[in-house]
């Protein structure tokens, strides 16, 4: 019999909002069903992300009988969505609807907000929530701490203390190697190119792939969904929680799916899904009658358990970390749609791969996307020229990220390895 493994204590400090939260989700997962270790995981994020922490934890015991529960433990605080949502930012937010300004005032003005929006808190709530992560620290004793990268207070917190800390984030490679890079490449090579190959790979900085959260399966979330995905290959349009559509956009998108099932309807039984618009009236009321066309505010099952639970042949979504990486690690051809920041870097390795399109490239300044352009984006994807060539290099990649366990598990033993190193650096996952 081989000596069994001391108990390891992991701590992990998550905003709670999903594109950030999830990769500690899935690494938690991880931590939790390996089979040649025994380890004790404490989850701190503020309250609306408890119940998911108890849905991972679940999941892990039902899978490996071993596994520890997880330990939850709330911030104080105001979380990073209440912060950004109180009037005076949404005013701010207001106002960049107004396009009609020149091109860099508006840049500028837009980068002023996020800003903003990723340091929300007033300095009394920073401290606050400073001093949680401190006691929470102080109380849990772990051998090692994981901090998602944009919940500044808990990084302030842990150097104000000289904790040894690991960054766990669903960044790419680029975002933590740019400032590397030799020639003054982060002043005008980015992101105008793709970071491939990177000229200077920081040793700090240690790419896991796609850190996936496991979700139960569809069949057992919701049967009902999944025996309607069954019926036939479905288009899945998803643009996350933060891209909400007007009726002039939602407009757009009807036109761009009515598109599709057009040209579809000599090929094959298709149906849509569609989150967050109404599309009745381009679509029409017969398609809605005859159940084609599904739209629901949200799902219940995981969107990983969707991807992977039906026949999903092709997925639309804004180009967040997480819904590229779920579907690329699902292994299902995508349509971009970027509105901010690195989704822009998504929607262009998504060509570069072969396995999509930039859904709104030719869109003019201010505008989300035009139904003619994604719809000739999705036709493109589903029985264009190039159809078959987009779903094979999908499938191919989906094989790539399945390798030494997946991301989640290489970030996981990473973690655990760091509790033996000792290094004058944090590491990055």
């Amino acid at each position: 019999m081989g000596s069994i493994p001391a108990t390891k204590r992991v701590l992990l400090f998550t905003n709670s909002e999903h594109g950030q939260a999830n990769v500690c989700l899935a690494t938690s997962y991880a931590l939790l069903t390996l089979s040649d270790e025994d380890v004790e995981v404490h989850f701190a994020s503020f309250p609306p992300i408890e119940k998911f922490v108890a849905i991972t934890s679940q999941h892990a015991v039902r899978d490996d009988p071993r596994a520890r529960p997880i330990i939850f433990h709330p911030i104080d605080g105001i979380d990073m969505v209440s912060a950004w949502t109180r009037p005076e930012l949404a005013s701010e937010q207001d106002g960049l609807k107004m396009i009609d300004v020149v091109k860099l005032i508006y840049a500028i003005r837009r980068m002023m907000l996020l800003l903003k929006i990723t340091l929300p808190w007033t300095g009394s709530e920073f401290v606050q929530i400073l001093f949680s992560v401190i006691d929470i620290v102080h109380k849990v004793q772990p051998d090692i701490i994981a901090v998602d990268p944009a919940f500044s207070p808990a990084l302030t917190a842990l150097r104000h203390i000289n904790a040894k800390f690991i960054v766990l984030s669903p960044n790419t490679i680029k975002d933590f190697a740019m400032p590397h890079q030799p020639n003054g490449e982060p002043l005008w090579k980015y992101p105008w190119f793709i970071e491939f190959p990177l000229a200077v790979t920081p040793e700090s900085i240690i790419p896991c792939g796609p850190i996936i959260r496991p979700a139960l399966p569809l069949k057992e979330v919701d049967p009902e969904l999944a025996e309607w995905l069954g019926r036939a290959p479905t288009v899945y349009v998803n643009l996350g929680t933060h891209m909400l559509l007007d009726e002039e956009m939602a407009g757009e998108m009807a036109a761009a799916l009515r598109m599709a099932l057009d040209a579809l309807n000599k090929k094959e039984e298709y149906q849509v899904t569609e989150k967050g618009c109404k599309v009745w009236d381009v679509l029409g009321e017969e398609m809605m009658e005859s159940g084609r066309v599904r739209i629901v505010e949200w799902f219940e099952a995981e969107p990983t358990a969707v991807l992977e639970g039906g026949r999903v042949v092709c997925a639309v979504h804004h180009g967040g970390a997480n819904s590229f990486l779920e579907t690329v690690s699902a292994g299902i051809p995508q349509v971009v749609l970027p509105v901010w920041m690195d989704t822009y870097d998504f929607a262009r390795r998504a060509e570069i791969l072969g396995i999509g399109r930039w859904g709104n490239q030719g869109t003019e300044f201010g505008v989300a996307f035009k139904g003619r352009e994604l719809g000739g984006a999705l036709v493109d994807v589903l029985v264009g020229g190039r159809a078959s060539v987009y779903e094979k290099r999908a499938r191919e990649l989906a094989e790539l990220c399945k390798r030494s366990g997946g991301g989640r598990v290489i970030a996981a033993r990473r973690i655990l390895d760091e509790i033996e190193e000792v290094n004058g650096f944090e590491k990055v996952l």
